[in-house]
């Protein structure tokens, strides 16, 4: 068994691959076979950063949580794609500490269209949001800064 991570597969990106073989050969033949099984199944993580997939889920996720931040990415950003790791540490990090209060999400240029820049003044990716319920905005970090965050 290996497990492969591909963010193309969502909404369960890791999956366990596991190849098997067995091998007969007749008496009479002589002849070799090889039979071989992949077996493909989806591994069910629960991860500390969401992925909101729509304009509405944003909305529901700012509405719900006394405490956001959102990640404002895209798909084609270079350093957007070599932070989310790190992102996704934060988050496991401060989803695991009770004393915080803060639930983390992340949703793409594409899923808002319009609303990247009329609605949230997204002006660079990644652009880091912390929101209070209902989404009032209280801070914003423009590009790779963690610390800035914390």
């Amino acid at each position: 068994s290996f497990f492969v991570f591909d963010e193309n597969l969502a909404p369960f990106p890791l999956v366990q691959l596991t190849l098997s073989h067995t091998f007969q050969q007749t008496r009479q033949t002589k002849k070799k076979t090889y039979h071989h099984h992949l077996q493909y199944s989806n591994i069910e993580t629960t991860m500390a950063l969401e992925e909101l997939p729509s304009s509405d889920s944003l909305t529901a996720f700012l509405s719900t949580h006394s405490n956001s931040l959102v990640c404002f990415s895209a798909t084609w950003c270079g350093p957007c794609k070599a932070s989310k790791p790190a992102l996704e540490s934060l988050a496991s990090q401060y989803a695991a500490d009770p004393s915080v209060d803060l639930h983390s999400g992340i949703v793409y240029e594409h899923v808002l269209g319009d609303e990247v820049t009329s609605k949230y003044r997204i002006r660079a990716f990644p652009t880091y949001v912390l929101f209070k319920k209902g989404g009032e905005e209280v801070g914003r970090v423009e590009g790779v800064n963690f610390e800035g965050i914390k």
